[in-house]
């Protein structure tokens, strides 16, 4: 596939001076220009220049490659291929009681995994209860992004930007405690997973502005006494 004619509807054709690193490229043409000198590389699935090397910092000439190039995110959308959507696998988590530990593993796959530092952030809401009574006694979650919808200042996952989500990326998201869990009762635990469908800090889930796929599935989780 080149760059140029029809072609331009689906790469969204770009001429830049490669100052800061888009997300992953998937076609790239450069051209070396005046100085016959090509300045513009790939590092890890970014485009690069010689100005981002230690080396080459202090080099007299101007950067004044001409690069064209689509995003991995812009080659999938506008070529209609989508992948697999973005999905939790779990169906229920299992139930304990008082005084035993507790370990549950949530999965997710699909979307648009982050390429490093976990592939997908978490967020977790727990109902009928507020920021003070807190997660129920003994039990930890991690990562421990909880918001608690029920409060008298209710605030929900949906509604934080990506920046709010940030802190909390991981392969997976653990529910664990104990031995020694102290409270009794039924929780429901809403899990809610985000991808890097677009690199960079999108607004919040259910703004119509957000690039990211967000997905969310609810459990309840007893402990018996």
């Amino acid at each position: 596939m080149g760059f140029g004619g029809p072609a331009d509807s689906l790469v969204q054709r770009r001429y830049d001076d490669i100052s800061a690193r888009p997300t992953p490229c998937g076609i790239v043409t450069r051209s070396k220009r005046d100085d016959y000198q090509v300045a513009t590389h790939g590092n890890a699935g970014y485009l690069t220049t010689k100005r981002d090397y230690r080396s080459e910092r202090n080099r007299p000439e101007l950067y004044d490659d001409i690069v064209a190039y689509v995003t991995l995110g812009e080659l999938r959308t506008n070529s209609g291929c989508q992948g697999a959507p973005l999905k939790l696998l779990n169906n229920e988590l299992p139930s304990t009681s008082t005084g035993n530990a507790y370990l549950a593993t949530i999965y997710a796959e699909g979307g648009v995994p982050f390429g490093a530092g976990g592939d997908y952030l978490w967020c977790v809401e727990i109902g009928n209860r507020n920021a003070i009574d807190g997660i129920p006694g003994g039990l930890a979650i991690t990562p421990g992004f909880v918001r608690y919808p029920d409060d008298a200042a209710p605030s929900r996952c949906w509604d934080q930007t990506e920046t709010a989500w940030s802190a909390f990326q991981a392969n997976e998201l653990t529910i664990s405690g104990g031995p020694g869990l102290t409270e009794s009762g039924s929780f429901l635990i809403s899990v809610f997973v985000r991808d890097d469908n677009q690199a960079g800090n999108d607004p919040a889930c259910n703004n119509a502005g957000n690039a990211d796929n967000c997905s969310r599935k609810s459990f309840v989780l007893t402990i018996n006494p």
